[in-house]
């Protein structure tokens, strides 16, 4: 159970939902440690109110046009520390769980944990790994990228739960990080097809470049 905890970066109410929905466990799953106690976000708001976020999105060269649509700023508690409120840019996924980063180095998650979709009924579909990632994407391929599915795993170990709508598509294009967790990834996916194919489009970037934010932030320096 710890090491659920630690791998999906959330809470112990969440592992155990992972635990019981997910019967086997893959060999090419993949590891993200962390470590984070039980969260309640207590205000969430439509309008970013906060400089400092604003600052931080800025910073990650995401348009206000985009942002505005797809993340929301989140003000929240810690359970061993209740009396102290947090803010981070939140982007809700499709359990109503919330990713938060607040651009000093924190990654939470609150429960219940799940990749976060946007589904149109397309025969190709769009992986990505994280709110950044998506957030970018969306803002270097404009309206059109929604001609995909799209599917944002926040949390590589999420794409587990995805695996047999994703295996069905005609097109599983792949915009994930560098990494070996992500390359674990994509073999699992490939291995799991049925007669459609995948296209790692992570040549588009540099070689020296991790994910689509950082690909998006070069563009505009």
């Amino acid at each position: 159970m710890d090491l659920v905890r630690e791998i999906e970066h959330c809470d112990l109410l969440t592992a155990m939902n992972i635990l019981s929905d997910n019967k086997e466990v893959s060999k090419y799953e993949p590891i993200e440690v962390s470590s984070e106690p039980l969260i309640t976000v207590s205000h969430v708001y439509d309008s970013f109110i906060s400089p400092d976020l604003i600052f931080y999105l800025k910073s990650r060269k995401i348009p206000k046009e985009v942002y505005s649509r797809f993340v929301k700023e989140c003000h929240y508690w810690f359970k061993d520390s209740p009396e102290k409120t947090y803010r981070s840019v939140g982007f809700q996924n499709d359990s109503y769980g919330w990713e938060l980063r607040n651009g000093i180095g924190h990654k939470y998650a609150t429960s219940p944990k799940d990749s976060t979709t946007f589904l149109v009924g397309s025969s190709s579909c769009a992986i990505l790994e994280g709110m950044f990632d998506f957030l970018s994407a969306v803002a270097y391929f404009g309206e059109s990228f929604f001609e995909n599915d799209i599917y944002v795993a926040n949390g590589l170990g999420m794409l587990y739960r995805n695996l047999d709508r994703i295996s069905r598509y005609k097109t599983v294009n792949i915009y994930l990080d560098r990494g070996i967790g992500a390359d674990n990834s994509i073999d699992l996916i490939r291995s799991r097809m049925y007669d459609g194919v995948v296209i790692d489009h992570r040549d588009m970037f540099d070689d020296d470049v991790k994910d689509f934010n950082e690909f998006w932030c070069n563009l505009n320096k």
